[in-house]
């Protein structure tokens, strides 16, 4: 199961409204909304995928509609993990 944490980040656009996201005590992603001043509307409330750990893959602009949708493919990439 996924926890999330609210968080501020410092990036180099207005985008700072972050989320941390944790599978159990380990951080392994880090998603931040996308203002749509700078993104346009078409990503208005979109979530961009900024960071992950824990071997997860990092697909360079990695978009979600919402957080719904970025943890269901944070999931299924820890599913998919082979640990050892």
């Amino acid at each position: 199961m996924l926890r999330l944490q609210p968080i501020k980040v410092a990036t180099t656009s207005t985008d700072e409204d972050g989320m941390l996201i944790f599978s159990g005590q380990h951080l392994v992603a880090i998603v931040v909304r996308l203002e749509p001043r700078v993104h346009g509307e078409r990503y208005a409330g979109k979530w961009n995928l900024e960071a992950t750990f824990d071997h997860l893959p990092y697909p360079p602009d990695k978009v979600f509609d919402d957080l719904d949708h970025a943890q269901d493919w944070i999931a299924k990439k820890l599913k998919r993990k082979v640990f050892g």
